[in-house]
């Protein structure tokens, strides 16, 4: 083998297959998270694109159909121009400035039409500006059938379907507010008013013209009533400004930051990123070839490692453990020739030793009962390095 494969302990082929593996594996999971991404998405309400029962799709294509001119208005800020001649206002995620509330009503006076879905009281600059909020009820009304309270809707018929516990308009705020679809109790869902030159309609959420309930001629009878004062081929614009905030769908992010946060693919991209780098960890890729040694190393020796062990449990204060240590050798060495292992106690010990062995006169056993308290304590260093000393005295002799 060569020195390059000796030095990362594989060939250069090897690792060029295993650079093409990584790298295919990095394109498959672009390729899922963005599929995943996409896929997992759910369909926006009232999005002018989504063929979702609670999208806008049909109500845009129906209107283009009939000649007119259909526009949003996403963007950093809000804009209405002047030449828009019917402005569509859904729940929005986004409330309305007091500034953009005015423009809006300014606008409808000048003689266009406003068409209002909802607002719900969270838009409270929206609903103090033109009076008139969406709000549940807790309670069904005894009769649940909608009426033409007015013939505005003639497509439609004089029944306008049911309404159970669905938001209803409440026009205590606008008594120039005329009520054209309501139950005969009084629960609200269409009503319309005039403010100055310009026609306002408000619609509960109930009569909120997506592509579901556009499936019901009830429903889409109003359609045509929302029309009558816009000029043929006119501006109609959806203001989705508000209704998913500044910026948009279709403009999408403004820095590169955002789109790495915000979009599948940036996901994708800081997903391999990560595993790239933990891949480089774990396979220890060098930055560039190894440097050779010049000169040899030696080798410690095994004394080295035993004066290391020993200079660790001086400077730990570790003497109980070093005198425990020496005691059992003591007790071993001692006991061998009596068969008494180290465990037997002290006393055993030094009886067997008075009536079997010879060899210790009563001033030795003395000095041997005397090292087996010492090294049963915690004796200081000096103590513990003369006891150690007098151990290997008495084992060697």
């Amino acid at each position: 083998m060569s020195s390059r494969a000796d030095t990362y302990g594989r060939t250069g082929s090897n690792r060029q297959t295993e650079v093409i593996v990584t790298l295919g594996l990095f394109v498959i999971l672009v390729v899922m998270v963005v599929a995943l991404g996409r896929s997992g998405q759910p369909a926006r309400e009232y999005d002018l694109k989504s063929a979702a029962p609670n999208g806008l799709l049909g109500l845009r294509l129906w209107l283009q159909e009939m000649g007119f001119r259909v526009s949003t208005n996403e963007g950093k800020s809000f804009k209405l121009p002047d030449s828009t001649d019917l402005l569509f206002i859904y729940p929005n995620t986004t409330p309305y400035t007091a500034l953009e509330a005015q423009a809006v009503a300014d606008w409808v006076e000048k003689g266009h039409t406003l068409v209002i879905v909802g607002p719900d009281t969270g838009d409270k600059v929206l609903v103090d500006t033109f009076g008139v909020s969406s709000e549940s009820s807790v309670f069904s009304s005894f009769s649940n059938t909608l009426h033409q309270q007015q013939p505005l809707l003639p497509a439609a018929g004089v029944t306008m379907g049911g309404i159970d516990f669905e938001p209803r308009l409440n026009l205590h705020k606008a008594p120039a507010a005329v009520v054209v679809v309501a139950t005969d109790e009084g629960f609200v869902t269409i009503a319309v008013q005039r403010r100055g030159e310009g026609t306002i309609w408000y619609l509960s959420p109930r009569h909120g013209l997506a592509n579901a309930a556009l499936k019901e001629v009830q429903e889409s009878a109003i359609v045509p009533a929302l029309l009558r004062t816009v000029p043929a081929k006119g501006q109609i614009l959806f203001d989705t400004y508000h209704l998913y905030g500044p910026q948009g769908a279709e403009n999408g992010p403004a820095t590169l930051q955002e789109w790495l946060y915000a979009t599948p693919v940036g996901w994708a991209l800081l997903f391999c990123a990560a595993i790239f780098g933990a891949f480089l960890l774990l396979q220890g890729l060098r930055l560039g070839p190894s440097l050779p040694i010049t000169s040899p190393v030696r080798r410690r020796e095994a004394a080295e490692y035993v004066e290391a062990m020993a200079t660790l449990q001086r400077r730990a204060h570790k003497r109980q453990s070093v005198a425990r240590y020496h005691k059992r050798r003591l007790k071993a060495g001692l006991g061998k020739a009596l068969n008494l292992g180290a465990d037997a106690a002290d006393t055993t010990l030094l009886e067997a030793l008075q009536r079997s062995d010879q060899r210790f006169d009563p001033a030795m056993l003395q000095i041997i009962r005397q090292l087996l308290v010492v090294l049963g304590g915690d004796p200081g260093e000096s103590a513990l390095v003369q006891a150690v000393a007098k151990v290997d005295d008495i084992l060697q002799n």
